[in-house]
């Protein structure tokens, strides 16, 4: 079951927007004018799929529709609550061709913190690392810059809460958590350079201890935590490598020997995977993903001159060299690909791979720290490793406004760009942009709003 339309109605009582998810270059472009929803209509989808279902509250549209490749729709209403008092409700109902399937309502869902008493509630950051309270009853997410009130952060982290204070409340239905699960979106804001961006000061006397002595860069940076993630990402991949090694190192006697009974790789055959191990060791080496130390280069005679038994031996050895090496395959590929987009626009910089991270060369012997980029320049590592590395297989990503900081010869690459890095993953991206840049001749691609006057 695929999401193949949203279809907003009545934003802001002015707009309705029909947004596809069918294009087959994996992308819709939403344009229009400023202030007219552009930026709305990818919270509501993200509130919808992704977390803050409570959120839909607070957007001031009248109904919505997700139609699903299975036929099925799920409508969304914003109504008056039933208490009379100017509240609003959300009202979802799932429905076929034929009838109505499911109906359900956020206000018959009680928030798992209306069941715990206040001193238990101002407990949460305790335990959730990258949880802050920055007011009675909101907190903010270290780690993507969202904040929460008591629906939301109950939403994100329910399960956590449950858990460690043993307390059960009615949840969203099965139905609807199936069909929300259903559909991985990914939603990267305009704010994407401060991922952990800073609170008010109204709101500074509520803040943890532990955030207040975070220094300005852990707090403010996209680029340092991304590469950080990648280290993290080379670190993991390494060590799977390395006990992956030490099974089929240990093995390898008794499969040396069970290999008698078969017949081993011809010469030629045996010439040209040797050949190709060896490339593969060295492009591993050359982005960064390997350290010299890590693997050797192994030095054999030709395959012509080997015997048969040296053949045996070598037929076994290139097969466990190829299941260890393509360990890296996913990551290495991601890196070149990053490495690639960025290369192709920094000017006088090269952006290369350690087992630290990302690091950006000015010449042989000086590097540039990543917070020293320029804007445009963050924004667009930011971007692609956002593509490239933070994304689940099919994914839906919102992105608003990615022409931010960026030159305009960099906005007529950006949907090239993007159908690439959306092919890795097999994700469909929906932008809302201002530049005419970015769409160029694609008016295939864009919708926009449709005003009801």
């Amino acid at each position: 079951m695929d999401l193949q339309q949203i279809t907003v109605s009545g934003l802001f009582g002015q707009y309705d927007y029909e947004v596809p998810f069918t294009n087959d270059a994996s992308i819709t472009i939403i344009v229009g004018a400023n202030g007219v929803g552009k930026t709305t209509v990818l919270n509501i989808i993200n509130a919808l799929f992704g977390t803050g279902i409570s959120r839909l509250r607070r957007h001031p549209f009248a109904s919505v529709r997700a139609r699903f490749s299975d036929g099925r729709y799920l409508d969304i209403h914003r109504v008056a609550t039933s208490q009379g008092n100017g509240d609003v409700d959300v009202v979802f109902s799932l429905r076929d061709a034929t009838r109505e399937l499911h109906s359900f309502s956020l206000e018959d869902t009680p928030s798992i913190l209306s069941a715990l008493p206040r001193s238990q509630v101002n407990q949460i950051e305790d335990f959730i690392p990258e949880i802050d309270q920055i007011g009675p009853s909101r907190w903010f997410n270290t780690e993507t810059g969202e904040q929460y009130d008591e629906f939301e952060i109950a939403e994100a982290y329910g399960e956590q809460i449950q858990e460690v204070f043993d307390v059960a409340v009615e949840d969203l239905p099965d139905w609807l958590t199936d069909l929300r699960k259903a559909v991985r979106v990914r939603l990267l804001r305009t704010e994407r350079l401060a991922v952990e961006s800073a609170v008010s000061v109204d709101q500074a006397r509520y803040v943890s201890r532990r955030y207040r002595t975070r220094s300005a860069d852990q707090i403010r940076r996209a680029v340092i935590r991304y590469s950080q993630d990648l280290a993290e990402r080379i670190s993991a991949t390494t060590a799977e490598y390395a006990t992956l090694s030490q099974s089929l190192d240990q093995s390898f006697p008794a499969r040396l020997v069970a290999s008698a009974a078969t017949e081993p790789l011809s010469s030629t055959a045996l010439q040209s995977r040797l050949t190709a191990v060896e490339s593969r060791r060295s492009e591993l080496l050359s982005v960064g993903i390997l350290a010299p130390e890590q693997t050797q280069p192994m030095q054999f005679p030709t395959a012509n001159e080997l015997t048969t038994e040296q053949t045996a031996v070598l037929s076994v050895y290139v097969d466990d060299t190829e299941r260890k090496l393509a360990v890296f395959d996913r990551l290495f590929q991601r890196i070149t690909a990053l490495q690639t987009i960025l290369n192709e626009k920094y000017l006088n910089k090269a952006v290369g791979v350690k087992t630290t991270g990302l690091e950006v060369q000015l010449s042989r012997d000086v590097s540039l720290p990543l917070d020293l980029l320029s804007s445009g320049e963050q924004h667009e590592l930011v971007l692609a490793y956002y593509m490239l590395f933070m994304l689940e297989d099919e994914s839906l990503v919102l992105i608003d406004e990615p022409e931010i900081s960026l030159h305009v010869s960099w906005q007529r690459q950006l949907l090239n760009d993007m159908t690439r890095m959306a092919e890795s993953t097999r994700s469909y991206v929906v932008l809302a942009t201002h530049s005419p840049q970015i769409v160029d001749d694609r008016l295939d691609l864009t919708v926009g709003p449709i005003s009801l006057e």
